[in-house]
């Protein structure tokens, strides 16, 4: 897989939203992601 550098965040992050990639969904319909917001990783409480 090819991945601009701008597009990779120094936590692996792939940004598409900031590329203006068109994604899949299903099988007609297609989509311009927009990044809201992220959220930290959930981890099982101990």
């Amino acid at each position: 897989m090819y991945i601009e550098e701008k597009l990779l965040k120094e936590d692996g992050f792939v940004n598409l939203s900031e590329g203006n990639i068109a994604t899949i969904n299903g099988l007609n319909g297609y989509a311009v992601p927009t990044l809201k917001e992220r959220f930290e990783y959930q981890r099982p409480k101990k």
